[in-house]
């Protein structure tokens, strides 16, 4: 973990932090710096937003908070944005301030909140989260009838997507989009999965990155099945679940998850010894693998951002110059 990032104290003793600061080493965005992977994140919140109007709204590790002022200005009655980290939540309620919106820092894993909400809505969180049947179950409860929860998870199909995972320290649930589904299956009765997709062009997607081109809009969504969902790209794994099962239906709380095909956890970072020979071309390249490691490097580029690249090559170059 790096040094603690620098804040700033405002003249009404509310805490601010820079852009860098807020980030911590890239794996939190803001609306402080309005680049491609941020509005990929903001095009998620703009298609959940058609499943939010007039409705109540939980967003489960709300992060920097903007996408849940997004959905509180555009579509929900109400919203309450909560997530694990204080500084975060800090940051939100100084940047973000609606009549029908709060914000509250509370682990995903350990839900106290006796308001119920039509709609859940979870993104790129949940690959953090070691305990993920105990944020179900919670949600599972928290949910209204007819209520919806909307989870985006990263979608790990090739070894290259496993490699991109696994160099975020962050990142324990090295799920494919069949482990997420089955799941979720486990506590909904209704998993529809969607691929998110971006609009551009090849030959335009470099030129409209640089040259600030690109917004909430530059992204779609494509209705998919699981087998479709395993073999086609797509930037972010999303699914909307529905009809909750009984709850003597659902799995113990505690109960170990079965993993379906080559998904796995890693506590503590560990990684099963099969999957680093599988990987081994990604994190030892050689002569033979440099196309490989461009693969890489333009894959981060265009899913993450330039900011992202630098500091995953910076991190592979201080492990190489560690050895």
């Amino acid at each position: 973990m790096a040094d603690e990032p620098q804040q700033i104290m405002t003249e009404d003793n509310r805490w601010m932090w820079d852009t860098a600061a807020i980030a911590d080493d890239g794996e939190r965005v803001s609306h402080l710096n309005k680049e491609y992977i941020y509005y990929g994140h903001l095009s998620l919140y703009r298609f959940a937003a058609q499943f939010c109007q007039g409705l109540d709204v939980l967003d489960a590790g709300c992060g920097a908070g903007y996408g849940s002022d997004y959905l509180a200005a555009n579509a929900a009655r109400s919203v309450l944005g909560i997530d694990l980290s204080e500084k975060a939540i800090a940051f939100c309620q100084f940047h973000f301030q609606r009549t029908n919106l709060r914000y509250q820092a509370m682990s995903l894993e350990q839900i106290h909140l006796s308001t119920r909400f039509d709609v859940i809505y979870c993104s790129n969180v949940l690959e953090h989260v070691l305990d993920v049947p105990a944020f179900l179950r919670s949600a599972h409860q928290l949910l209204r009838p007819g209520g919806l929860l909307f989870l985006a998870v990263p979608p790990i199909r090739t070894p290259l997507e496993e490699y991109l995972n696994l160099i975020n320290p962050y990142h324990v649930n090295i799920w494919s989009p069949r482990q997420w589904a089955y799941l979720l299956g486990q506590y909904f009765a209704s998993v529809e999965p969607y691929r998110h997709l971006e609009n551009l062009a090849e030959p335009d997607r470099g030129p409209a990155v640089m040259q600030g081109r690109v917004n909430e809009h530059s992204f779609s969504f494509a209705l998919a099945d699981l087998d479709a969902m395993q073999r086609l790209p797509t930037m972010t794994a999303v699914f909307l679940a529905r009809r909750p099962r009984p709850l003597d239906a659902l799995p113990s709380p505690g109960e170990p998850v079965h993993m379906l095909d080559e998904s796995y956890t890693r506590p503590e970072g560990v990684i099963p010894p099969e999957r680093r020979r599988v990987l081994k071309p990604y994190f030892e390249p050689d002569a033979k693998s440099w196309r490989a490691s461009f693969h890489t490097a333009e894959t981060v580029l265009r899913t993450r951002g330039a900011g992202a690249l630098l500091h995953d090559t910076g991190a592979w170059l201080g492990r190489r110059l560690r050895r």
